[in-house]
């Protein structure tokens, strides 16, 4: 089910009650929301007796009718349609779909109408998850294979444990950012005011000779400062965005996803679908031509026989592929990896990470600073330094397991030696020690002296 970006803002505009609960959503949820409730809404009504006969908009008519439901029974019609929608008309893992489902449950009660809940197991999915894995080393071998602008991207969002919501943040941060690189401070700090169901602000740092600073610092040299653009209602200088795309906008999620998967793709990380030639049955190679500023790129299939065609035509085919190599699996990759390597405290990997420590909001690490612990909290964070600086100080973390225990075992072989040549060397004291020859002359009674004497010393 195709859903046109302008075709969505249009209903938006129709529909004035889907508009405002889309307004209230946070910028994570709004992103997929618009397009989901256009879809379920453009199904919905052409359902016997769910289509608006009075001139009243389809999402008004929805409420209005669900809101005059006095029955349980009879409120669950509407549950029983979206779970046909979801089940009959989308296609996908369960967590996909949920997305559509959740959006019209959020709808309804944003504007206080009743709505019976299912059990999600009613909700089948057609195709199995992907298992994600994305280990360290992939992460360093896809960033190694991009340009300066998508390594500082990359190493930001790894180091600070971001997800791409927070970095399109710190894409319009510079105003934060830079007196803190100017001063030369040790520990480069940004603030988020929430993430998902974490109401609480919170905070992620970098640090001044990592690798993401680092790596911010060169395109920087490549990009130029950031310009002033603007101020706010409070007179404070609005910037430019830190990161732009070729066309001179700011670096947003589909540039991301797209810079992720290309670079992935060029590490070996990533292995993309690709259809076969209908001419000469070699697999063919998806490109992209760039048309200029405005136009943006056109996506494509080539071959080596010279065949050409759109990239357009293979969608339905290839849109529900899934790597389990996501940009955002880094995340899980930094929470699993550090409390393990580096023995920093969960909960702190957590926190950067924007998670909700306490959800009686008694632990309060936002207010670091006021509480003095800030200085304490970096200390920990170090630790976390070398295993964070993929691309300057760690080894081959994916060996370092298999190296510790090769040693142990060498350790532990050489002790077990050690002792059954002592046990050895003690017997033949004890036997010495207890015998004397008998008509041995001066110098080989010396010399058995000295060597019980040896053996005394290599015993002690």
């Amino acid at each position: 089910m195709a859903a046109g970006k302008f075709a969505v803002m249009a209903w938006l505009e129709k529909n004035p009650a889907a508009a405002r609960y889309i307004r209230h959503l946070s910028g994570d949820d709004n992103y997929a929301a618009p397009r989901a409730l256009f879809l379920v809404f453009k199904w919905l009504v052409k359902q016997p007796g769910w289509a608006s006969e009075n001139g009243m908009g389809e999402v008004e008519y929805v409420l209005w009718k669900q809101g005059r439901m006095a029955m349980d029974h009879d409120r669950a019609e509407l549950e029983n349609l979206l779970l046909d929608f979801c089940n009959q008309e989308i296609e996908g893992t369960k967590n996909y779909k949920l997305k559509f489902y959740n959006v019209l449950h959020g709808l309804l009660k944003y504007h206080k109408v009743q709505l019976p809940n299912s059990d999600i197991s009613e909700i089948k999915a057609d195709t199995p998850p992907i298992e994600a894995n994305l280990s360290m080393d992939e992460i360093r071998g896809i960033v190694d294979n991009c340009k300066f602008r998508e390594k500082a991207i990359f190493s930001l969002i790894f180091q600070g444990i971001m997800d791409s919501e927070r970095f399109t943040i710190v894409n319009h941060g510079w105003r934060l950012l830079e007196p803190q690189l100017k001063d030369g401070r040790e520990w480069i700090t940004f603030r988020f005011e929430y993430r998902k169901k974490n109401e609480h602000p919170y905070f992620t740092i970098w640090h001044r000779d990592g690798d993401a600073i680092r790596f911010l610092k060169e395109y920087l040299k490549e990009r130029g400062t950031p310009k002033v653009v603007g101020t706010d209602s409070r007179g404070q200088p609005i910037y430019e965005a830190i990161f732009l795309n070729r066309q001179g906008q700011p670096f947003n999620k589909d540039n991301l996803k797209q810079a992720w998967i290309t670079a992935g793709t060029r590490a070996g990380v990533v292995e993309r679908p690709r259809p076969v030639c209908k001419k000469c049955g070699h697999q063919m190679r998806k490109t992209r031509r760039y048309l200029g500023a405005k136009a943006g790129g056109e996506k494509r299939y080539e071959c080596v026989c010279g065949n050409i065609e759109p990239a357009s035509q293979y969608y339905e085919q290839f849109h529900k592929w899934r790597s389990g190599k996501n940009l955002h699996e880094i995340r899980d990759t930094v929470k699993t990896m550090i409390p393990n390597l580096a023995g920093v405290d969960r909960t702190l990997v957590a926190f950067f990470a924007g998670h909700q420590i306490d959800p009686l909001d008694y632990e309060k690490l936002r207010d670091a600073e006021k509480y003095g612990l800030m200085g304490k909290i970096q200390e920990k964070w170090s630790k976390a330094l070398p295993y964070l600086n993929l691309w300057s100080q760690a080894s081959d973390l994916t060996t370092i397991p298999t190296k510790v225990a090769d040693l142990e075992d060498r350790l532990n072989k050489s002790n077990l030696k050690i002792l059954q040549t002592e046990e050895k060397v003690n017997l033949l004291v004890g036997f010495l020690t207890s015998q004397n020859i008998k008509g041995a002359d001066s110098a080989t009674q010396e010399f058995l002296d000295r060597i019980r004497k040896q053996l005394n010393t290599f015993t002690s």
